[in-house]
């Protein structure tokens, strides 16, 4: 699961010249960050990394620890506070509890580090509601979720699932194929666990998170997701870098319009 925030801080900025592998020719600051409606703001905040070190990198070394993060809803405007935060990975995460994502909003993010400065924003657009959430067993011991949105949703409306099994990890991490565009007279969407392990175990008490995407937002996390689930490799999975809405940087700000729900696989 660590994968995820690698990949971003390694893979996603090293990919970013002319389709090809090239060196770096200098540093560049890689956001992972997010606000969810009805919730805070998290951002990690790392140094690019050469395609020849990814293999031995030792991603302390590349954390921002001291960078400067201020973020603004057009209203307020705070710097976030970093401290170390171990259920993520690299544990140097940026929060605060003054501003909090509201639908229909837009946010400005702006990151300083060392004399890189980079900037974002982005729109929490209104959630689609979960309306029922159903256990599907696959096996004996393994389960997969069923999960029905609220009626009215337009088709072509952009969805993605992000999941959390509450016994054996620390965040929410995106949902293995769990992004949808949602099809005329189709409410119900399948949730998976990851690549590693497709399945949840009976038992599992899990988080799931219904996210509305914008149309940028949903290509990144396509790309994402094809660049994982169907690379060759670890770090050089396609021969494209992801899109990015960081502007002098890598990596992406997003708010989302957030459904959420807690179920035990039965």
């Amino acid at each position: 699961m660590k994968k995820l925030f690698f990949l971003i801080t390694v893979f996603l900025s090293v990919l970013s010249c002319e389709e090809s592998l090239q060196p770096l020719r200098e540093n560049k600051l890689v956001v992972e960050g997010w606000i969810e409606s009805d919730g805070y703001p998290v951002v990690l905040l790392t140094l690019t990394a050469s395609p020849e070190v990814a293999e031995d990198i030792n991603l302390a070394d590349y954390v921002a620890k001291f960078a400067k993060i201020t973020l603004s809803d057009g209203d307020t405007t705070v710097v976030l506070t970093g401290s170390v935060d171990r259920k993520y990975y690299p544990p140097m995460v940026f929060k605060t509890y003054d501003i909090k994502g509201v639908a229909g909003k837009t946010y400005y993010l702006t990151a300083q580090y060392n004399g890189l400065e980079v900037s974002a924003e982005t729109k929490i657009l209104e959630p689609y509601e979960i309306k029922d959430v159903k256990t599907v067993a696959v096996d004996d011991t393994a389960r997969i979720f069923d999960v029905e949105i609220q009626d009215g949703v337009s088709p072509g409306g952009k969805i993605m699932f992000f999941s959390r099994v509450w016994n054996t990890e620390t965040r929410l991490f995106p949902s293995l194929f769990g992004i949808y565009e949602v099809e005329e007279n189709k409410k119900t969407y399948t949730v998976y666990h990851s690549k590693e392990s497709p399945n949840f175990s009976a038992g599992d008490s899990v988080s799931i998170h219904l996210c509305r995407l914008d149309d940028f937002q949903f290509r990144f996390w396509q790309a994402y997701s094809n660049a994982v689930n169907f690379g060759g490799g670890f770090v050089i999975s396609t021969d494209k870098s992801l899109p990015s809405n960081i502007e002098g940087g890598y990596g992406y700000f997003f708010g989302y319009g957030t459904s959420k729900v807690g179920i035990v696989a039965e």
